[in-house]
């Protein structure tokens, strides 16, 4: 599942095997925020197993949006002013 955070897109779909759903989180800022070749892609380890889906993506969304307020710079909003 993908979501948007500040500049980042935020991919939070868990992987499922032998019936548990493991999550995982990959985050990539926009080019602003990211490194100077505009590449940067950060990927979790495995964040723990779920017995839903939806318990899966909402940790991995949560440790994704603590990652991005933690590591990247503090984008909120850009206004055109004129």
């Amino acid at each position: 599942m993908l979501f948007c955070y500040r500049a980042s897109t935020i991919d939070a779909t868990p992987q499922f095997s032998v019936g548990r759903y493991f999550a995982r989180a990959r985050i990539e800022p926009s080019q602003d925020l990211s490194e100077p070749d505009g590449d940067a892609t950060y990927e979790s380890a495995e964040l723990g197993d779920f017995s839903t889906e939806a318990d899966a993506v909402g940790y991995a969304y949560e440790w994704a949006i603590r990652w991005v307020d933690e590591h990247l710079n503090p984008v909120v909003c850009r206004m055109d002013r004129g």
